[in-house]
């Protein structure tokens, strides 16, 4: 059987990259298709000589500004040519599930939670309803140590309000990290917060809770009850609703932290390999 991936876009090592690179791995001749590729980023992961990126790849710095380009995202998707495969499978979140297949190719999709950038407003939201003065309210400082771990838009107004509090012994910010770096990041703290409602099925928060470090959860969470076991998912909307959650999860942490600690049922990567290979074979 011939076999073709497809991914959106291989600029950044996320969570959709890493379900990639383990299907990529069960097909280790098949070509992946991407509207744009970021060598230095993914190299190691998906090497040069696999991919097959789109037209798009001529513009200039278009990898670190995609996002000015998105109307032309459809077209380019729909312009590759798969007759020659049986079976393509694509992992999309915005537009890859839009390619064109012949009759006799079939087609396959993983489809990711729908990408942020198409319909998220909520750094704006954020500015509305987070003023200054919430942080001031706050009975818990003074007792808690903050890490915010990534970048993004927000880091230089969260930089700026930390000082403005005059809390800079209490917060530090950390770059985006991986693999064992990651993992002593886990292993120095005692609660990962994820308030997002954007980010319904964070691998992080899997991450976290396999190794036993307990999660705070937004309820708009796409992830299901057995994975959510030994998490704790509340409101986080708000400011006071953040606020709320965290003053429970201080309260009771010993109960939270036993939760957290508590196994998870084990599914490898061989049993996913062998369930997608039943779901593939031909009936």
């Amino acid at each position: 059987m011939k076999v073709a991936l497809v991914h959106e876009l291989l600029t950044m090592r996320g969570g959709a990259e890493r379900v990639l690179k383990v299907v990529a791995e069960m097909f280790p001749e098949a070509p992946i298709y991407t509207l744009l590729y970021d060598e230095k980023k993914l190299g190691d992961w998906f090497p040069r000589e696999r991919i097959r990126f789109s037209i798009l790849q001529m513009f200039s710095g278009l990898s670190t500004n995609h996002h000015l380009y998105l109307r032309r995202f459809p077209k380019a998707v729909e312009q590759w040519d798969f007759s020659e495969f049986d079976l393509v499978i694509s992992f999309s979140s915005a537009f890859a599930h839009g390619i064109q297949t012949s009759g006799k190719t079939k087609h396959l999709s993983y489809i990711h939670t729908p990408a942020r950038y198409l319909w998220d407003r909520t750094f704006d939201v954020l500015d509305r309803v987070c003023p200054v003065g919430a942080l001031h309210a706050t009975p818990l400082q003074g007792r808690v140590m903050l890490t915010f771990v990534g970048d993004g838009p927000m880091t230089p107004h969260l930089q700026s309000l930390t000082k403005e509090l005059h809390i800079e012994d209490q917060v530090q910010f950390l770059h985006r990290v991986h693999g064992e770096e990651k993992q002593k990041i886990f292993a120095e703290h005692d609660l990962l917060i994820i308030p997002s409602i954007t980010e319904i099925s964070p691998n992080v928060a899997l991450e976290a809770r396999s190794v036993g470090l307990p999660v705070l959860l937004t309820k708009e969470t796409g992830l299901s009850e057995p994975l959510t076991k030994g998490m704790l998912l509340r409101d986080l909307i708000t400011p006071e609703q953040i606020h709320a959650a965290l003053v429970e999860a201080l309260q009771n942490y010993e109960k939270i932290a036993e939760a957290a600690a508590s196994p998870l049922q084990k599914r490898d990567w061989n049993t996913v390999a062998e369930e997608w290979m039943k779901l593939l074979s031909p009936k």
